[in-house]
């Protein structure tokens, strides 16, 4: 699914070529929660958190996790009057505002954990930092010489973990933009380019789209993503969504989802909700942060798992229905996950609800056209599930065979056995005269 609206933040900002990922960006600002991104060298990671400071108004300082000492970070411990406090710097943290935790994956285990706890609460030995209003870690991909990987602990504590655009993959436009543009970060001689300057409109945005957030919380639509979340954790207990199923984790889906529904401006129903739920799924939880694998076919298996669940609940509009016009008529084109309940519920009617011997062939005919055209509806049915539709006819047709072939031989020459040779001839790729002789043959 593709959000089709537009925002221009990032391009006043100089960043280009991030346009589809621009309404989760500014999800994760809206809800306020550590963002990860994840991006090859040279991506505008460091950029970014750099050019959002500066947007927001806010100040910003960037910490190397991979080799800053910790005591670089909370200053040296001061003990008086029986209290501890911590002699600042200009590198200590305690009055930053939004910090970059770079390299976050080269840091050592040692040093990840002690960055756990200001990711996870922003207190340090529990000394809340005040100031602190963002935090954005980056790392390069897994895969990189000298990652480390990140703490499964860790990388849960992101709410977004953002797959950072590369420059090969964006339009001609984007890569010109960047080739042509001078940052603050460039300097070309003794110049420098702009700083980004503070964006009354996006600060604005940002306060607006938290407040209707806030106002979802409770609602219709609210009670649509935890039914979703409901579906989604045995749907990925086992396998390699297995990382993802706990309490923490889908606390914070639901409040990722919220925050994006927020910013986009758009109440989904429940089909929709699914579509919104497969694009947004990547980026609501650590998959980059742990795995080097494209998540696009696992993420079309987990979305099987568990819109078929749905199928055979019992609030499925599919489960009452009784008849095979019911079936045809109920079907959602693009919703291909149905497809092998269909399947199942299809040959109940046509094998187990009904005598093949007494029923007139051009009943069972029509029945199996009905699958026919359901397959049709599908063509990219291969590439989302690990089933052939095509192997699926062949099953139900050969079972046909099996209960009705002395019936089907009587009447093979009659009008009303058309159909079913259009069938077979679909199925079997019959080209002539010849074939169809063969498989008569076959059956006599």
């Amino acid at each position: 699914m593709k959000h089709t609206k537009r925002f221009n933040f990032l391009h006043s900002m100089e960043i280009y070529g991030w346009e589809d990922v621009e309404d989760v960006v500014l999800a994760s600002l809206v809800l306020k929660e550590p963002i990860l991104l994840v991006g090859e060298h040279g991506s505008a990671k460091t950029y970014f958190a750099q050019a959002l400071a500066n947007a927001m108004g806010l100040s910003f300082y960037s910490y190397d996790a991979s080799k800053g000492m910790f005591e670089d970070i909370i200053g040296f411990p001061n003990v008086k009057n029986n209290k501890v406090d911590y002699i600042g710097s200009p590198v200590t943290i305690w009055n930053k505002e939004v910090i970059l935790v770079d390299e976050i994956s080269r840091a050592t285990p040692e040093m990840q954990n002690k960055w756990l706890e200001i990711i996870r609460s922003r207190t340090v030995m529990g000394l809340p930092i005040k100031s602190l209003r963002y935090i954005i870690a980056a790392m390069n991909p897994i895969g990189y010489m000298g990652v480390i990987g990140l703490d499964i602990a860790l990388a849960e504590r992101f709410a977004f973990t953002i797959k950072v655009p590369n420059i090969a993959v964006m339009n001609d436009r984007a890569k010109e933009k960047i080739i042509r543009n001078q940052t603050m970060s460039d300097r070309m001689g003794n110049k420098r380019g702009k700083a980004v300057k503070k964006n009354e409109k996006l600060i604005e945005f940002i306060d607006e789209k938290e407040r209707i957030m806030h106002s979802l919380k409770g609602t219709a639509i609210d009670k649509k993503i935890v039914q979703f979340l409901k579906r989604f954790i045995p749907a990925a207990k086992n396998g390699r969504f297995s990382n993802f199923v706990n309490g923490r984790r889908e606390s914070m889906m639901r409040k990722s989802v919220l925050a994006y529904l927020a910013v986009i401006g758009i109440e989904p129903s429940e089909s929709y909700l699914e579509k919104l739920m497969e694009k947004l799924i990547p980026f609501i939880i650590p998959w980059y942060a742990l795995d080097s694998g494209d998540i696009s076919q696992p993420m079309k298996y987990l979305m099987n798992r568990i819109v078929y669940k749905w199928a055979v609940d019992e609030h499925s509009p599919y489960k009452n229905c009784e008849s095979i016009d019911c079936l045809y008529k109920r079907f959602s084109s693009g919703r291909y996950e149905i497809f092998p309940f269909i399947v199942e519920k299809l040959k109940s009617i046509l094998f187990e609800d009904a005598d093949l011997k007494t029923e007139p062939i051009d009943k069972i005919a029509y029945g199996l056209k009905i699958l026919i055209r359901l397959v049709k509806k599908i063509p990219n049915y291969a590439n989302s599930v690990p089933v052939s539709p095509l192997d699926e006819l062949k099953k139900i047709f050969l079972m046909v065979l099996l209960k009705s072939a002395k019936e089907w031989n009587k009447v093979w020459d009659r009008k009303e056995i058309q159909p079913i040779y259009e069938i077979f001839s679909y199925i079997f790729h019959f080209e002539n005269d010849d074939d169809k002789k063969s498989f008569v043959n076959f059956i006599k």
